[in-house]
């Protein structure tokens, strides 16, 4: 039987990875070159750790007369004395090691998915670890995993932490014993550039340890080879679902003008069916079509618009390595606008297109282009119609009340208004951390 003479490197990227695809509007995805693919299903099969084997498992099955291949799971047992490779699911295996601790049936031993870190498999890492040394020191037959690997994948929350505690690893690297190899810290996040991303994957010079600081995106996304400890924070942000939000947000779609209340139905307006079909959420796709339909006649500034909705519908358009931080605030500082973080933004996206960028929300909208110039109050008012419902106020001691739930609020550090003191603001989102921020203002 034919084979692939060259097989591709260890595995690179997952099917279904972050890695896998280009989107244009999401920053941080990867797409291979045309030339290397044939078939998407033919290009993922190769990119698995299996395909290396390829080769030599089909010349140990054409040399044996007969392969008995079993599987054990809950309540059925599908094997034999005669079987060499058994598939079984860890809670089983973890029950075979109740009554054989040194799991003397078996020679290797493979603990799949285990980034997952059940219950099971957290235990089973302790057994099979345990049965590996005592097996050793009663000169039994030996159990192997995998080959040594001293690389680390440390598992954090977002950003800001994985660049902390970077500076930090890189300050012990600094100090290390001579007993210790070099160590090479390197952070993964979906905001970093892909050629950033890729490091990870790349293998750490010869006698150094790769320290990987990663977000979930490596839990599930991608497989890194050559990884021998995990350490998870057991922390992670998530969005939370609150059904106490639902009679809230119909309220705000009501204001919008994309609700109504008909016979006890609530039902889509003609405006409302216009949004639903913007690749948008409502209060974007408002704004964007308050000025194009509703107040044209006064505010010509749909490109101005489309511009900002389009940079707000990506996770950030701006890169801020924490050890260049200085010259991040240098080059910042170029587009800082005194009328908020939305004009800062337009800012980038003009000098942006000077340098020959490409549109973005233009393509996929059937709309007149019209430039207000440098009448930025035409923006900021047609904003202000489109997020009223996300307005704050400035209070008397110099805190701010976000008017729709009367709560404290404030304004980010990352927000070019952090130091101003506006009256009113309009923000895009709240995060809450030790405080309740104001994003985009």
């Amino acid at each position: 039987m034919p084979h692939d003479p060259d097989p591709p490197p260890a595995k690179k990227f997952k099917p279904g990875s972050v890695f896998f695809r280009l989107e244009k509007n999401k920053p941080g995805m990867l797409l291979p070159r045309k030339g290397n693919v044939t078939t998407p299903i033919d290009f993922q099969r190769k990119q698995l750790p299996i395909y290396q084997a390829k080769p030599r498992l089909l010349n140990e099955l054409r040399r044996l007369h007969n392969a008995i291949v079993g599987y054990t799971v809950r309540f059925e047992d599908v094997t034999s004395p005669e079987t060499k490779l058994k598939f079984m699911t860890d809670g089983m295996l973890l029950r075979e090691a109740i009554g054989d601790p040194l799991l003397l049936r078996y020679t290797v031993v493979i603990l799949d998915e285990a980034h997952e870190r059940t219950v099971h498999t957290d235990v089973l890492f302790g057994v099979v670890k345990t049965a590996q040394r005592r097996r050793r020191e009663l000169n039994k037959i030996p159990l192997k995993e995998a080959p040594q690997s001293h690389d680390i994948l440390v598992f954090m929350t977002g950003q800001e932490e994985i660049e902390a505690l970077a500076r930090t690893c890189r300050d012990i690297a600094k100090h290390l014993p001579d007993s210790c190899g070099p160590m090479v810290v390197i952070p993964l996040y979906a905001s970093l550039p892909p050629a950033q991303q890729l490091r990870v994957f790349q293998p750490a010079p010869k006698g150094c340890r790769k320290v990987i600081l990663a977000t979930n995106i490596a839990e599930t996304s991608v497989t890194i080879s050559g990884i021998k400890f995990v350490i998870d924070t057991g922390m992670v942000k998530a969005k939370r679902f609150n059904p106490e939000t639902v009679r809230s947000a119909v309220e705000h779609l009501e204001l919008l003008g994309a609700l109504e209340r008909k016979d006890g139905h609530v039902l889509l307006t003609a405006l409302g069916k216009k949004m639903a079909s913007f690749p948008l959420e409502p209060r974007y796709a408002k704004f964007a079509l308050s000025q194009t339909i509703l107040v044209s006649p006064d505010f010509c500034c749909s490109e101005e618009i489309l511009s900002i909705v389009s940079l707000l519908s990506v996770d950030t358009v701006l890169y801020n390595p924490p050890a260049r931080r200085e010259e991040v605030l240098a080059a910042r500082k170029k587009f800082t606008s005194s009328e908020g973080d939305h004009m800062t933004l337009l800012n980038i996206y003009r000098a942006f297109k000077k340098v020959g960028g490409n549109k973005y929300l233009f393509s996929q909208l059937n709309l007149k282009l019209v430039s207000c110039g440098v009448d930025t109050g035409n923006i900021r008012h047609c904003l202000a119609h489109g997020m009223f419902i996300s307005a704050a106020e400035l209070q008397p001691d110099g805190s701010y009340l976000a008017l729709d739930s009367h709560q404290a609020v404030a304004i980010h550090p990352s927000s070019v208004l952090f130091q101003a003191k506006p009256a009113y603001v309009v923000f895009n989102e709240l995060l809450h951390t030790s405080r309740c921020y104001m994003r985009d203002l």
